[in-house]
């Protein structure tokens, strides 16, 4: 195992560079200055929106209350794919320009914390669990 992650080291060091780079060169330090509060709010509604949204996914395909809220708090990000949605709208006229460096906070500050709310999903969902009776759980 430790052979293959060695031999792989420098391939993910390359999509590293090849990826992080050219994102971390779209964040605009002046917009995020002048939208702090547009960029939180939508940051805020964003992970609230994804924990329940797939927290919902996973009870309803059967997960457990606890598993389900643990795989609601690992998707908060919003990803690469979210550059593609507002990069067509800025070349499409769809969307204002002053839009896209916003979006690339947004995916930087959801990319940044969602480890922190992966590690405080277990204690959160046994927490939770505690609150709600048995009988409104599943296993």
């Amino acid at each position: 195992m430790h052979r293959i992650e060695k031999l792989l080291q420098p391939l993910r060091d390359i999509f590293a560079a090849v990826f992080f780079v050219p994102v971390g060169m779209l964040i605009d330090p002046s917009a995020i200055y002048n939208h702090f509060p547009l960029i939180l709010l939508i940051s805020l509604i964003t992970v609230l929106g994804k924990i329940l949204s797939t927290c919902m996914g996973g009870m309803i395909t059967g997960q457990s209350f606890s598993d389900a809220l643990r795989i609601g708090f690992s998707m908060t990000q919003i990803g690469e794919f979210s550059f593609i949605i507002i990069g067509m709208g800025v070349a499409l006229q769809a969307t204002n320009s002053e839009l896209y460096p916003i979006i690339v906070a947004i995916s930087a500050m959801t990319t940044f914390i969602t480890p922190y709310f992966i590690r405080l999903s277990g204690p959160i969902a046994t927490y939770v669990e505690t609150i709600f009776p048995p009988n409104t759980q599943q296993k």
